[in-house]
């Protein structure tokens, strides 16, 4: 298949194709290797812009949130390719607390719109890691990385 889609890809003269794998290893014995954005700041909290939009931005309650979240996921992979149809156990399972994970809600007039969910880890003491996962439709996932 892989070297169908290659082929497929040179004959209508695509620079460049994407694979997104359920397993890195298993591709990169196959010549396909892992690429993606990394961005680097250094800034104070001082210096971050504050947005009047923040006030709609609130912490996840799973009581208040969970099916409006989960509506806006479902919502949003009906017109994406490779979003999963996720069962309720892998719902709590993705939104349960855990350390280094923060959950906000994106409400408007008493209806949440969208969510983010900001995880973070500790590369070394100097660099912290945290990924964007966004359920709006509209933000891709993104990974960044951050020199304190």
């Amino acid at each position: 298949m892989l070297e169908h889609a290659l082929e497929e890809g040179r004959s209508q003269q695509i620079p460049l194709m994407m694979l997104y794998p359920f397993q890195h290893g298993f591709y990169r014995r196959l010549g396909w290797a892992w690429t993606g954005q990394t961005y680097q700041y250094r800034i104070s909290a001082r210096h971050l812009p504050t947005y009047s939009e923040r006030v709609n931005v609130i912490p996840y309650n799973p009581d208040q949130h969970q099916q409006s979240l989960q509506a806006i996921y479902q919502k949003a992979a009906q017109h994406h390719n490779g979003w999963l149809k996720r069962r309720d156990w892998q719902w709590q399972d993705y939104l349960k607390p855990s350390k280094g994970r923060e959950i906000y809600a994106y409400i408007e007039a008493g209806e949440v719109l969208g969510y983010v969910i900001l995880r973070f880890a500790y590369l070394n003491p100097l660099k912290i890691l945290w990924r964007l996962s966004c359920g709006s439709g509209l933000l891709r996932q993104q990974k960044h990385t951050v020199e304190l």
